[in-house]
């Protein structure tokens, strides 16, 4: 992952899997408040993992908030 830049916006997404086979996903995405947000997001960041415990979950959710 890049650093972030100031000139943009960054959300954090993430879909928690809970059991079997599906897998958590965390994606980070970026759009640029100078210009119309509607027309474009780019996804800079996403990852897959499969059966972490939700601690780890949050951990990871937390690491990525702060980078």
């Amino acid at each position: 992952m890049t650093e972030p830049h100031p000139d943009f916006e960054y959300d954090l997404g993430v879909d928690i899997a809970r059991y079997g086979d599906d897998e958590t996903v965390f994606t980070i995405s970026k759009h640029n408040m100078r210009y119309d947000p509607v027309k474009w997001l780019e996804i800079v960041y996403i990852q897959n993992i499969k059966h972490k415990a939700t601690t780890d979950i949050a951990g990871r959710i937390i690491e990525l908030h702060r980078k």
